[in-house]
């Protein structure tokens, strides 16, 4: 994915667990991580799908993204 630009990104989200994170790393699994969500303290509800948004540092060229999920409990 060409990243030059991109400051934010939007995404569909669904909390099934509180205490979960979505690391969005950069050209490998184990790549650096570009962005972290943990979820969005507003919304209180489990088992919703909501909108939200988070800030990016931009990147040059192409890269591949890896979405990885952890929960802590």
């Amino acid at each position: 994915i060409d990243l030059n630009g991109i400051k934010k990104l939007t995404f569909k989200v669904m909390e099934v667990n509180k205490g979960c994170r979505i690391d969005i790393r950069l050209d490998k699994h184990d790549g650096p991580v570009w962005a972290s969500y943990q979820g969005d303290p507003e919304h209180k509800k489990l088992w919703d799908w909501y909108m939200s948004s988070i800030p990016v540092t931009p990147q040059k060229g192409k890269h591949d993204l890896f979405f990885v999920f952890a929960c802590d409990n």
